[in-house]
């Protein structure tokens, strides 16, 4: 792979554009494993990599956030039950 290809790929990855993409618009001569080692080889990944990293850690922050909100709202001290085991009031 020509070093002016390596680096114009290496850029558009960091641009965002998927692997998939920069192989059937802009290289389609090479094969699309050709691109991939040289995008990883340079330590960039692809946008649907990065897309799921974000959505993993999101994902962990609204569990996160859901379990902590419970775990403080059934934990809480000053929380009083009526008869039938229902909530009927807290300091929240």
């Amino acid at each position: 792979m020509d070093q002016r290809d390596s680096e114009k790929i290496i850029r558009l990855a960091r641009e965002g554009k998927q692997i998939s993409k920069i192989w059937e618009e802009d290289f389609p001569n090479y094969d699309y494993w050709e691109i991939y080692v040289e995008v990883h080889a340079a330590g960039e990944r692809s946008s649907l990599g990065i897309k799921r990293m974000i959505t993993g850690r999101l994902n962990k922050l609204q569990t996160a956030k859901k379990m902590k909100f419970y775990a403080d709202f059934f934990f809480m001290e000053d929380t009083r039950f009526i008869k039938n085991g229902f909530i009927a009031s807290c300091n929240v």
